[in-house]
């Protein structure tokens, strides 16, 4: 028994002091994964994203969407990009969506699958602006495809600032889409970075709703090598604030744009338009048909 308890307490120490020089040695070796860009309009590049299409901006009470950004991955990856579709990085971006649901309510919810850089690698300039252009495709589509003119509240972790901003940049100056958004519910232990938000006008001074979010390095990842990004877990301080929060600004937007904004009209839909079709003239009995001169 007792050898057997220093063997263990040896392959501990050899481990803790090994563990970073293996890890570069054999795993960071490993060649780049290639990957594509995520197309949008296929619902399993979606981690979240409602069955059936909710009721559009033409019924009451107006609808209210949450867009939610999900955090980078950071468990341990070989060197290059992270793909959309990588089983273990899309595992985190579902554990992290499934302890936010409790807070986030009745609003249907839009979370889309995207890329980023190994957590092998600093921050890159080329990575980030990689996630930045998922961020905005997959937003773009959920406004052409999935909106119905409907208001939509984003909602984003820590360290997406500026996938956030990049979002925000893809609708400015469209008014339309200005006053159906609800602002920026931010996730995190610091501030958000985010400064000018402009939204619905029903929101003036009140587009950032900063909810406090709590980040550490779970005590077995104390264990694995040490990465320029470490895996970190992320855990509401206050779920039931959150929660109220959340439902607070869903209800109010929903509320101010019934009031409020013009309502579209219902589209048509399904109506095609009507074809020409040419149609040989009816001959009656009588008719110079097959008559001689």
């Amino acid at each position: 028994m007792r050898r057997a308890i220093v063997v263990v307490a040896v392959a501990a120490i050899l481990w803790m002091g090994l563990k970073d020089w293996a890890y570069r040695t054999f795993y960071m070796q490993k060649d780049p994964i290639e990957t594509s860009e995520p197309v949008y309009g296929a619902l399993e590049n979606w981690a979240l994203r409602p069955v059936e299409a909710p009721p559009g901006a033409w019924e009451s009470p107006w609808g209210v969407d949450l867009f939610v950004l999900p955090p980078i991955r950071r468990a341990p990856h070989p060197p290059g990009v992270v793909s959309f579709d990588h089983e273990r990085s899309r595992g985190e971006t579902e554990a992290f969506l499934g302890r936010l649901l409790d807070v986030l309510g009745d609003a249907p919810v839009y979370a889309p699958y995207l890329r980023h850089g190994s957590p092998v690698h600093k921050e890159s300039a080329d990575f980030a602006e990689m996630t930045e252009t998922d961020a905005v495709a997959a937003f773009r589509s959920y406004l052409e495809e999935d909106n119905l003119k409907r208001g939509f509240v984003l909602i984003a972790p820590p360290s997406m600032t500026e996938p956030v901003q990049s979002v925000l940049a893809s609708f400015a100056g469209d008014d339309d889409v200005r006053q159906r958004f609800g602002g920026v519910v931010w996730l995190g232990p610091e501030t958000a970075g985010l400064e000018d938000l402009e939204c619905s006008d029903g929101l003036v001074g009140q587009c950032l709703i900063e909810v406090p979010m709590k980040s550490g390095v779970p005590f077995l990842q104390r264990l694995m090598p040490n990465l320029p990004r470490p895996r970190l877990k992320h855990h509401l301080t206050d779920p039931e604030a959150a929660q109220v929060s959340i439902a607070n600004r869903v209800a109010f937007l929903s509320t101010w744009l019934d009031e409020n904004a013009p309502k579209p009209a219902e589209p048509l839909g399904g109506l095609e338009e009507m074809e020409s079709v040419d149609v040989a003239p009816i001959r009656r009995p009588g008719d110079d048909i097959g008559k001689g001169n």
